[in-house]
């Protein structure tokens, strides 16, 4: 039930991250609706849990499995580039073929899962040291 929270947390601050990068743009580019925002939050919120439960949560276990799992922001930074490739891939791809994203929203989108990692490789490291002792 923990890993639920935490994957909806991370999800979160993925997301809000993801809605705050596009304020701070607003300020450089056209001004924002209300309709951007509600988009980028739920476009990036809800492909966000998925990942964190059915990719970043089985990885992490497999590593903790193996005895990987490293104490530093390089090794987490370094999972957030490996397990978003699949995202990131799909993202450019939409990009390129001139599909359902635009350039700019492939940058918030590809933000929003690499936060979202970060703090969901965090917290889970946090919560498998506290739930083996």
């Amino acid at each position: 039930m923990r890993l639920i929270l935490i994957a909806i947390l991370s999800s979160l601050a993925g997301a809000m991250t993801s809605v705050i990068a596009l304020l701070v743009s607003s300020f450089f580019h056209q001004p924002v609706s209300g309709e951007d925002l509600s988009g980028v939050a739920i476009l990036s919120f809800a492909p966000a849990l998925v990942m964190c439960l059915l990719i970043y949560t089985p990885v992490l276990f497999w590593l903790r499995k193996r005895g990987g799992g490293g104490n530093g922001g390089v090794f987490d930074f370094a999972w957030a580039i490996i397990l978003n490739i699949p995202a990131f891939i799909v993202l450019t791809y939409s990009a390129l073929a001139g599909g359902f994203f635009g350039e700019g929203e492939v940058w918030l989108f590809a933000l929003a899962f690499a936060v979202t990692e970060l703090v969901f490789a965090r917290n889970f490291a946090w919560h498998c040291r506290r739930s083996s002792t």
